[in-house]
């Protein structure tokens, strides 16, 4: 069972991707949040980071800057104590999206 929901999550953040190229962000939002729960269920973090990633992207693309923020911290947070190289990409967005605020 635990093997199912972790290809689940990895499913569900490459469905939540897809949507947000097709600029469907409704669907990828509850897809990305359908994925943070497989993460944690199968006790995925790095999963669980790629989600709250997604989610930031949905956040920041409508404007949300302070939800943006809050996914891409979670995300960075999560990534960095895995040392995954991906953390250094959620810190280009974070980065990015702190030079659009000046």
């Amino acid at each position: 069972m635990h093997r199912t929901r972790h290809d689940l999550a990895r499913t569900l953040n490459a469905l939540g991707h897809t949507l947000v190229v097709a600029r469907r962000f409704p669907d990828a939002e509850r897809t990305y949040e359908a994925a943070v729960e497989s993460a944690r269920a199968c006790g995925s973090r790095f999963e669980e980071a790629q989600a709250r990633r997604g989610l930031g992207t949905v956040a920041a693309t409508a404007g949300d800057r302070n939800l943006a923020r809050a996914c891409w911290t979670d995300a960075h947070t999560i990534l960095a104590s895995l040392s995954s190289p991906k953390a250094h990409d959620v810190r280009a967005d974070l980065d990015a999206l702190d030079s659009h605020a000046s």
